[in-house]
């Protein structure tokens, strides 16, 4: 009740839609493929793996997968969220959303949150998978627990942004591309202060870039002696 009843509809709604049990079979049978195309390449299935390499394939697996989720997640959170009032905009309905008894955040918040659900549910169904890789070595707890929260905020903070553009654009094509063009314009905006603390002798190596990147804080994720 703390979100407000739009959240609510949503929370009740999408676990009955078909679409949600497709792409959800979708989501984990393609990592299931990138998966065994990652040991075809680097093992192969002629000799069997001995412990060196399948804590190697672990680690280059673990690696693979969570860049593949942060790149879906962080585009399609944005997408979602935009989708998500651009729609209400386009059925007329967004005004009379404001005419009723809801506050704000409860219109905004269950909006953004809302359009998470399904994208969360996703990330959810990623941890078992994420989980069996510490039978096969090369990776931590700690470094699983620490990639899906970066995912998570990463997809909270694209909802934001994307929930801004639409709730300031009153088109649906003028909100999915001007959030599209401002999360690229972010990440190349990083990367360049990236390169910036680099040239600055008294500014390499801080740690505010895994802050600001979250390209950068997986990074750090995936080799947390280096970090």
């Amino acid at each position: 009740m703390l979100l407000g009843p739009i959240f609510n509809r949503e929370f009740l709604t999408v676990p009955r839609r078909a679409r949600h049990y497709v792409q959800r079979t979708a989501y984990l049978g393609t990592l299931w493929i990138v998966g065994l195309t990652a040991y075809q390449t680097m093992v192969g299935w002629t000799h069997s793996a001995t412990l060196g390499e399948t804590a190697r394939f672990g680690a280059v697996l673990f690696q693979l997968l969570t860049l593949l989720m942060l790149a879906l997640f962080l585009f399609f959170s944005a997408l979602s969220a935009a989708s998500a009032v651009a729609r209400e905009k386009d059925r007329r309905t967004f005004v009379l959303l404001l005419m009723t008894d809801l506050r704000d955040s409860e219109i905004v918040l269950g909006k953004i949150l809302g359009s998470l659900l399904p994208i969360w549910l996703l990330l959810a169904t990623t941890v078992p998978l994420l989980m069996l890789l510490l039978l096969l070595g090369g990776v931590s707890l700690q470094q699983i627990i620490q990639a899906v929260l970066v995912t998570a905020a990463t997809s909270l903070a694209a909802a934001s942004l994307g929930g801004l553009v639409a709730l300031w654009r009153d088109r649906t094509f003028q909100s999915l591309a001007l959030t599209v063009l401002l999360v690229v314009f972010y990440l190349c905006l990083a990367r360049g202060l990236a390169l910036l603390f680099e040239l600055i002798p008294a500014l390499a190596g801080q740690p505010v870039l895994a802050w600001l990147d979250p390209f950068e804080a997986l990074r750090a994720v995936h080799d947390p002696l280096a970090s």
